[in-house]
């Protein structure tokens, strides 16, 4: 379109072994998260924020490519709220962006709401405090530091392509930790805003409720009486979440927050040391990642 500055995507291939000393965190390590799926989109994200300050950029926006529906006008205002924001997200009502138990929820007739999330997101990369743990919900423990500073605000709505949540069981099984410390998390911040106040005690609240909730989940969708195979499916997924729920102890629910909040002291340490580089293969080049396309458009 004339008047539209020109776009430059550069494609970067990322090994499935990549590892490098800035994205080295004891929550990767953690016995109950560090999934590899996990793994990939937080390491992702997290160069994205690196690449974001070795170049000097002020703003960054994370879009998934299951998301659709972003105009320029959007992100533009979106982007103009970073003045008195740190981030500024869109909502995905359509498809909603929830874990396979909320859908489940949904599905027996539950309210269930949807919350801002990294696939449509603004960040001030001035403001950077935080990265992305290798966890499921991720972006919410992102997010938590500045919803707890009412730092963050809605540039929007858009949309996400559509899928089935309940295809396979272990997707579920793969999500309930980090289901469990987001849900947990957020519930502080109602509470109290302490995360040192998330003790075992906490925790195990924090659990019996998660538990009674797939259950109750369960039970209103056989109280449907319906038999069609999305019912089936989904009630299969909420039994693989029970019984991952189930392997889940305060105790590991204490050590993933004391890690993670280990990790992001030696986070800020990190991004204020970096350099400044001169252009994008500099700076991939300090992330020992090479650029396999350039497009201009």
């Amino acid at each position: 379109m004339a008047g539209l500055t020109p776009l430059r995507a550069v494609v970067i291939d990322l090994p499935p072994d990549y590892r490098h000393e800035l994205l080295n965190f004891a929550t990767s390590e953690h016995e109950h998260a560090g999934l590899r799926s996990h793994v990939d989109l937080s390491t992702k994200r997290n160069i994205g924020l690196l690449l974001a300050r070795l170049l000097g950029w002020k703003q960054v926006i994370f879009v998934d490519d299951d998301i659709f529906g972003l105009s320029v006008p959007r992100v533009t205002w979106a982007s103009s709220l970073l003045c008195r924001y740190r981030m500024a997200g869109f909502r995905v009502d359509n498809y909603p962006d929830n874990s396979v138990v909320c859908h489940a929820h949904r599905l027996g007739g539950g309210f269930q709401d949807v919350f801002l999330a990294a696939s449509a997101l603004v960040v001030d990369t001035t403001a950077l405090q935080s990265f992305f743990p290798a966890i499921y919900n991720e972006d919410w423990l992102f997010l938590f530091d500045s919803i707890k500073a009412r730092a963050v605000a809605v540039g929007g709505t858009t949309y996400q392509l559509a899928y089935d949540p309940f295809q396979s069981p272990t997707r579920a099984e793969s999500e309930e930790f980090g289901d469990t410390i987001a849900e947990g998390l957020l519930w502080l911040i109602h509470e109290s805003g302490d995360v040192n106040g998330s003790d075992s005690s906490f925790w195990r609240k924090c659990l019996a409720r998660r538990s009674a909730f797939i259950q109750n989940t369960a039970d209103r969708l056989l109280a449907l009486n319906v038999s069609d195979a999305l019912t089936e499916e989904a009630l299969t997924a909420l039994k693989a979440a029970k019984e991952r729920s189930i392997d889940i102890h305060p105790e590991d629910c204490v050590s993933f927050v004391n890690d993670w909040r280990m990790d992001l002291a030696e986070w800020s340490d990190r991004v204020v040391n970096l350099p400044s580089c001169a252009s994008v293969r500099k700076a991939l080049h300090h992330l020992d990642l090479q650029v396999v396309g350039l497009e201009v458009t």
